[in-house]
């Protein structure tokens, strides 16, 4: 399963993301991110991440919609990504390795971005 997605998210990293945000939130533990999530999923509970990254708040409200989409969540230096997905009403949370297929994805690697396909 971890190859099909790696993949599909390859495909992705290939185009251009319709957004993309350079952030201060640096956080390599990609399970407490995803367990904040879930935590706001479930009544838009404000965990001490949203409150100290209140843009947070919006990107967590965008994947709580059913419409089709990949947020992208990459801590500086990691060798992994988490990946937030919804298509087809059916959403996939999971961590994926950090794939440089080109130059530009070798120089983003050193920062904290989140980049939102839609």
């Amino acid at each position: 399963m971890e190859d099909m997605f790696s993949f599909l998210f390859k495909l992705y990293l290939l185009k251009k993301p319709d957004i993309i945000y350079n952030i201060k939130y640096n956080n390599t533990n990609y399970n407490m991110v995803l367990n904040d999530w879930y935590r706001y999923k479930k009544g838009n509970i404000e965990t001490d991440f949203i409150l100290k990254f209140p843009y947070l708040c919006a990107i967590f409200e965008q994947h709580k919609n059913n419409h089709n989409h990949i947020i992208l969540y990459h801590s500086r230096n990691n060798d992994y990504l988490m990946v937030m997905t919804c298509l087809n009403k059916k959403r996939v949370n999971t961590i994926i390795p950090y794939m440089v297929h080109s130059e530009k994805l070798l120089k983003i690697k050193h920062l904290n971005f989140i980049a939102i396909y839609s």
